[in-house]
């Protein structure tokens, strides 16, 4: 695993429409195409963004909301 990938678990989970802004923002000409919700407490999102004909995984952290690192 990429060390970006890891989450603190918390009891509030972040809105995804603030992950989409963030996203939105650090890829401006991106496409969102696919959202995996993360299957273990102390794993982030991973949002699939089409950019330039290049595939990024995006690692969101599902409490905090902020993009952690990325990935092709």
């Amino acid at each position: 695993f990429f060390k970006e990938i890891r989450a603190t678990p918390s009891e509030t989970l972040a809105s995804r429409n603030a992950i989409v802004k963030q996203i939105e923002d650090l890829y401006p000409q991106g496409k969102i195409s696919f959202w995996s919700a993360a299957n273990a407490p102390y794993l982030c999102d991973i949002v699939q963004v089409i950019k330039d004909e290049k595939r990024y995984y995006i690692f969101a952290n599902p409490y905090t909301g902020k993009v952690q690192g990325e990935t092709t």
